[in-house]
């Protein structure tokens, strides 16, 4: 980022603990074993420990496998996975060192006699209704992993959503007569109001507490790096000024690479953006960004090539389970939208977005309002930002799997939240009472996706069905009533596993703020 940029993060003193409180609060919520998650730690272990791509050695740990030339490899991008790495490096080492055990499997048997005759099938022999019993190291891996790149990733993108919401307030928002810097010195004499910095604050409260970017923060999937990422790369081309000239560039080069090596349907809102950027910037930041990118689509390619064969051959070109594979068959199972999926992942109770989280549809109707009503200036910005949330929409619409499988709220659209949180800076001096309420809401939802794991079952309800039920379970000693929190680790059932959780905001938060204020107000 450039200096305008951190100069409006260097004014609010309370960034630094809120994302403390960010940090904690993705930790706070435990990982759990899963295929999509396996499949990621699978590929982290096999290049930390072996050196090598192929996951043969845990892949029985997930369905979420391609297979090749007689070796399992993982069918997901690998971006989340090469992040976790030297996170992973670190713990293996360390337990190395300690002499403790690493990541282990075994089998549970269905059958009981196998228990009394103390056989234990093999993982190469499992019968139907075996299951599978992690030790406690396969669970810390998991969470460290996820840590590393999911909730990496997730406070850069608060980081960059607080500067957008602070320019946005403010109506700070560069145009195309300041790309070559002739606002530079006007942009290094603004200070953010204070009206404009507690909207930035509340606005990263939104995404990262009341939205399905809490659940998948703390998971080791791809969805959310590549959130962060690209939305930390709009940001810096929108707003960023001044400083060296191949700084922005290089940020919005990889972070954009970033995105899309952690999730390939990026790459579409990454092309987007980088014409974007060639209008607004100019054709010379377009073309230095794109150089900046190539280090990361050489090493995908590269990837590509050592595990399939070939630079443009993915995963899934060789998936192991034919469901996925049937489904994947034609065009990787991405269509036309369907009218009845994009009715079930915006309002329907299953998977829908709106009902997942209520504060995102003020969001929405701010984004929309914002083409018409702000200034003729910021037009172009609120366009890039609807267009990007309407691609995900379609998108995720369009999949043969459209309700992402077992999953909180719509997955695949997770990329999509920061640039749609956008639009509450639009709404929140118009209508706080009723950002508030549906917040309140939100929040209950969210923390309840946390706490249950985002593999929320594909039917029904999964959040009063299921999620809000299962945190009054949560930590009372039988198998399905698993710890879900620290809270819970720590001796605490039920709801009272959350308190550790509450009192962490209560000391970090920055309460101390002024309540909004119903009117606009003059900037500082």
């Amino acid at each position: 980022m450039t200096r305008s940029v951190f100069a409006v993060l260097r004014s609010e003193r309370r960034l630094p603990a809120l994302l403390l409180a960010f940090a904690c609060t993705f930790a706070f919520f435990l990982e759990r074993p899963a295929w999509n998650q396996n499949s990621r730690l699978a590929l982290t272990r096999a290049v930390v420990e072996r050196g090598a791509l192929s996951i043969d050695d845990s892949h029985h740990t997930t369905g979420d496998k391609s297979f090749r030339d007689g070796s399992h490899y993982s069918d997901k991008a690998p971006g989340a996975s090469f992040l976790a790495a030297p996170a992973y490096a670190a713990f293996a080492g360390m337990r190395r060192a300690m002499d403790l055990s690493m990541p282990e499997v075994t089998v549970a048997p269905l059958d009981p006699l196998d228990g009394l005759t103390g056989r234990v099938p093999s993982l190469d022999a499992l019968k139907p209704g075996d299951t599978l019993s992690y030790n406690p190291a396969h669970h810390i891996a998991l969470s460290i992993c996820a840590l590393a790149s999911s909730g990496l990733l997730t406070l850069l993108g608060l980081l960059a959503l607080y500067v957008a919401a602070v320019y946005l307030a403010d109506q700070r928002v560069p145009g195309r007569t300041s790309a070559a810097g002739s606002r530079a010195a006007d942009d290094d004499a603004w200070r953010p109001s204070a009206d404009a910095r507690r909207l930035g604050i509340l606005a990263c409260i939104i995404y990262g507490l009341c939205t399905p970017a809490l659940a998948y923060a703390g998971a080791f999937y791809g969805h959310q790096p590549s959130a962060g990422a690209l939305f930390f790369a709009w940001v810096v081309v929108q707003f960023s000024r001044g400083g060296p000239r191949w700084a922005a560039p290089l940020a919005v080069g990889s972070s954009c690479g970033l995105a899309v090596v952690c999730e390939y349907p990026s790459a579409v809102p990454v092309l987007l953006l980088l014409a974007y950027a060639a209008w607004l910037r100019g054709p010379r930041f377009m073309i230095a960004a794109g150089l900046a990118g190539i280090p990361w689509a050489v090493a995908l390619a590269g990837y590509h090539t050592a595990a399939f064969g070939h630079p443009f051959s993915l995963g899934y070109d060789h998936l192991v389970r034919s469901e996925f594979a049937d489904g994947m068959a034609v065009q990787y199972g991405i269509g036309w939208p369907k009218v009845d999926a994009l009715w079930a992942i915006t309002f329907g109770n299953s998977r829908g977005l709106f009902y997942a989280s209520p504060v995102l549809l003020v969001c929405a109707y701010g984004c929309v309002a914002a083409i018409r009503r702000r200034p003729r200036g910021e037009r172009p910005l609120w366009c890039f930002v609807t267009t990007t949330c309407a691609y995900y929409l379609c998108l995720n619409a369009g999949y043969y799997m459209w309700n992402g499988g077992a999953a909180f709220g719509p997955r695949h659209c997770l990329p999509m939240l920061p640039f749609l949180v956008c639009g509450f800076v639009h709404v929140a001096r118009r209508m706080p009472g009723v950002v508030l309420a549906l917040a309140s809401l939100s929040l209950l939802h969210s923390i309840a996706g946390a706490s249950a794991g985002p593999e929320l079952p594909e039917y029904d309800d999964p959040i009063w069905g299921h999620a809000i039920p299962s945190i009054s379970r949560a930590g009372l000693g039988a198998a399905y009533n698993s710890p879900q929190t620290l809270g819970n680790l720590l001796g605490l059932q039920g709801w009272f596993g959350l308190l550790p959780l509450a009192a962490l905001w209560i000391l970090l938060a920055p309460w101390r703020s002024p309540a909004l204020s119903t009117r606009e107000k003059v900037p500082e």
